[in-house]
Order: structure tokens, then C-alpha cells, then sequence
């Protein structure tokens, strides 16, 4: 609903891509994602059985020829551009954290308790600090936006494949490969391709 009322900053960046009007289109993806955080917050605040509710949160927004991508927590997006997958997104876990720190390698990383610990949430407090990113598209590449319900089973090395195909197959093979190897969380997936 929020990036609906910003049209107006929408339809500007489209009638002037300038540098000053990608950062307005980015800005509003952000607030959109504050916005949300403060709901959520706020409901928890008035319903005692809410109270503590939080969510993770991956946006993908296209205009033009730019994708702007809005993340809090450890959902994730990918690009998959003339067959090389890459991920876009950071995952805000307590174990990344340590990662990035040097307090862990990444082979003790993999096996490490808490994995699933995220650091930063939607409506968890009122206030969230919102990654964004933006960058060009070009016609043919394919994003997918997943929980970590999908992403936690995914193998190294294997994305591309996965990626390849009907978007409505590939989205329905990658769910089904999710509940085959475990299912043991929610997942949600979205593939979105650049005409």
C-alpha cells in the first residue's frame, strides 16, 4: 500500500531516470518497510497476544530499467543473470554476524547452534535499520525472493540449476525440493523475470 500511494515518485524516476529520483524510488521502498515495522510494532503494543510478533521482510521493486531491493532479516533475494545465480541479499543472523566478525569460519558457520537467531525484524522494536540495494536490470534476468524455509536447503553450488526453466515450474520444483529435504519451516518463494 505505501509504495501504491508513491505513483507520483514512481512515475517521475520513469520520465527522468536521474540519480536524484533512483534515490527518491529508494527511499520510498525503505519507508515502506519502516512503515511496516512500525504497524507491526504497534500491534503487538495494543494486543497483548501480539506483543513480540516480528517478520523478516525481502522486497523487489522494477522500474524502469533498475531493480531496487528493500531486506530486514534472513530472507533472501537472488539474481540469476545468462545462467549464474548470485545473492544479492545479507542474512541478518547472529551467525552471519559472527562470520563477518572472524569469530567463526565458514565450515564452523555452517554446523554452528542458532542459525535461525535473526538480528534484525520487522516490528520487533519500532524502528529496523532497512538494507537497500539497487541496480540495473537487463531483459532476461530472473529474481527469486525466499524465506529461509527454501534457502536453508539449498546445496552449495546448486542455485543455477534450480533456476532454470518456467518460473511457474521452477517455483513449484523449488518448494517441492524444500519439503522433500525436511520442510521443517515455512516456505515462501517468488521468481520474478525482467521482459
Amino acid at each position: 500500500t505505501w509504495v501504491k500511494r508513491g505513483q507520483k515518485t514512481l512515475q517521475a524516476f520513469l520520465a527522468n531516470p536521474s540519480e536524484e529520483n533512483s534515490n527518491t524510488v529508494r527511499r520510498l521502498l525503505e519507508n515502506a518497510v519502516q512503515n511496516a515495522c512500525y504497524m507491526v510494532f504497534g500491534m503487538g503494543q495494543q494486543d497483548p497476544r501480539s506483543k513480540g510478533m516480528s517478520s523478516t521482510l525481502s522486497s523487489l521493486l522494477v522500474a524502469g530499467n533498475m531493480a531496487y531491493i528493500a531486506q530486514v532479516g534472513d530472507s533472501r533475494v537472488y539474481l540469476s543473470r545468462e545462467g549464474k545465480t548470485v545473492q544479492l541479499t545479507e542474512d541478518h543472523t547472529l551467525v552471519n554476524f559472527r562470520l563477518k566478525l572472524g569469530l567463526i569460519t565458514p565450515e564452523e558457520a555452517a554446523s554452528a547452534p542458532g542459525k535461525n537467531v535473526i538480528t534484525r525484524a520487522v516490528g520487533h522494536q519500532d524502528y529496523v535499520e532497512v538494507d537497500t540495494l539497487e541496480l540495473d536490470v537487463k531483459p532476461g534476468d530472473r529474481f527469486m525472493l525466499c524465506s529461509d524455509g527454501l534457502h536453508g536447503y539449498l546445496e552449495d553450488g546448486e542455485v543455477d540449476s534450480w533456476m532454470q526453466g518456467d518460473r511457474e515450474t521452477v517455483v513449484q520444483e523449488l518448494i517441492g525440493m524444500a519439503n522433500d529435504r525436511g520442510g521443517r519451516d515455512n516456505i515462501t518463494t517468488v521468481v520474478v523475470d525482467v521482459e
